[in-house]
């Protein structure tokens, strides 16, 4: 299941990578170049209010198995590495 959730992320950083250089310049053809900034601006807030709805940490997700749990958080936090 983790390599599922990790190819959706991945998929949806390439799709994103690949979509917007060629919707950007239609929308400021077509509407301006504020209207380039508003659209993207709004959906990154829409995005944003969506993956606060729906993102738990691990240790809060109720559908998280304690095995599953364990293996995530396995190697500590991981965001506080330091540099040999």
């Amino acid at each position: 299941m983790a390599r599922f959730a990790l190819g959706i992320g991945e998929a949806g950083s390439n799709v994103g990578t690949i979509v917007t250089p060629l919707i950007v310049p239609l929308i400021t053809v077509h509407y301006g170049w504020h209207a380039a900034f508003l659209v993207t601006g709004v959906f990154s807030f829409v995005w944003l209010a969506a993956w606060l709805a729906i993102y738990r940490p691990p240790a809060a997700h109720p559908r998280l198995g304690e095995n599953e749990r364990d293996w995530i958080q396995q190697d500590g936090d991981t965001a506080v590495r330091t540099m040999p």
